[in-house]
């Protein structure tokens, strides 16, 4: 196996916008694979990054994008919820904290609604602008009303004193949960409810029957020390590079 590079040109990805796994192994192939990339990306409009895991830069596939100008702009910490902490939690709610699971269409739009507010309201967010463009709204819809997707996910919002606030999805199968999507709006942080709302994803992955729970989250942000109080591990950083 060769390095990993990630785009695609089919725009109908469920869990993953513009991506497509790449096989790398030489600084000339990855001098094509941009060439190929960048008018991709400039045609739609997009920013892109090259993802790449421990393996890929033990063989110097970002030495290759540093050399053509490419910096790294995000590290993406996985970590895992095993065996001694996968039990189920005591949500112990802050004052004013509720929380909901999604069951309808129109709970639906409520927590497309909390998703984009949450990752549009603070241009200092690690994942800022995720909510943009409307292009997370579409596949959430779409993966609502596919039944057999729906099956294997389980949504929720929390609410402070009435007002939806803060959201976080759990999908699952095979054992595997892979909680998802937890944000809060900058207007309600600090409030308990990210970590209200990763709790409920936890017990909703056990109920599920679960034995390994997953999230990836940036390195060294406040969204990183919550999951670490919550019991998970890092296992493996991914770093994304880009063109700044």
């Amino acid at each position: 196996m060769g390095a990993k590079a990630f785009y695609s040109d089919p725009i109908d990805d469920i869990y993953w916008t513009l991506v497509e796994q790449f096989t790398i192994d030489s600084k000339r192939e990855i001098e094509k694979l941009v060439k190929e990339v960048e008018p991709f990306f400039k045609k739609h409009k997009k920013h892109f990054s090259f993802y790449l895991t421990p393996y890929d830069r033990r063989r110097n596939v970002d030495k290759y994008l540093k050399e053509l100008g490419y910096k790294i702009t995000a590290k993406d910490n996985f970590m895992f919820l095993e065996k001694g902490h996968l039990k189920r939690r005591d949500l112990s709610l802050q004052s004013g904290v509720t929380l909901k699971e999604i069951k309808t269409d129109k709970d639906n739009e409520i927590y497309i609604d909390c998703y984009t507010r949450a990752y549009t309201s603070n241009p200092e967010d690690a994942y800022f602008n995720f909510g943009a463009e409307g292009v997370y709204e579409g596949i959430y819809r779409k993966t609502w009303k596919d039944h057999s997707l729906r099956k294997k996910m389980r949504k929720f919002v929390g609410f402070y004193k009435g007002k939806p606030a803060s959201c976080g999805a759990i999908y699952f199968g095979n054992k595997l949960g892979y909680i998802a999507e937890v944000g809060t709006d900058n207007e309600f942080r600090r409030k308990g409810l990210a970590r209200a709302v990763s709790l409920v994803c936890i017990n909703a992955g056990i109920d599920e029957g679960c034995s390994v729970i997953l999230l990836g989250t940036e390195k060294d942000t406040p969204a990183e020390k919550l999951y670490q109080s919550l019991g998970f591990v890092s296992k493996t950083v991914f770093w994304g590079m880009s063109r700044v």
